[in-house]
């Protein structure tokens, strides 16, 4: 039979439970933001919204996962807030900043061209 020790015990860990998920998503992940780069492909999964949009550029074969933030920083970019601007295999270019372990294929967006025709600057923080 659980004692008061046990009761106290589990109330004690329940918001450090609560926050697993919550770690288990954003983690900690350091950015090299000295030096930007440059992708060039296609857009290869549209995009998904919970809870951050996120598309898979297509690179040499090699897909890409682009961060693009919420539908507030979609929106406030000009793009549209539902990412309908990333259809699927549509040319883009981005310039951002990825992690500085190189075998994450991750990248935050600072700029981004679709088709070499619309350009946008994204605020997504590392």
């Amino acid at each position: 039979m659980p004692t008061r020790r046990y009761f106290a015990r589990l109330i004690a860990a329940s918001p450090l439970a609560l926050a697993m998920p919550a770690l288990a998503h954003h983690g900690y992940m350091r950015w090299d933001e000295d030096n930007p780069v440059v992708i060039e492909g296609w857009v290869s999964k549209e995009m998904d919204g919970f809870p951050h949009w996120e598309i898979h550029v297509r690179v040499d074969g090699v897909d890409w996962e682009v961060d693009l933030g919420d539908q507030w920083q979609l929106q406030k970019a000009g793009l549209r807030e539902d990412g309908g601007n990333f259809s699927m295999r549509r040319k883009i270019r981005i310039e951002g900043i990825r992690p500085i372990d190189r075998k994450i294929l991750r990248l935050l967006p600072r700029t981004i061209v679709l088709d070499d025709e619309e350009t946008y600057t994204m605020n997504v923080q590392g």
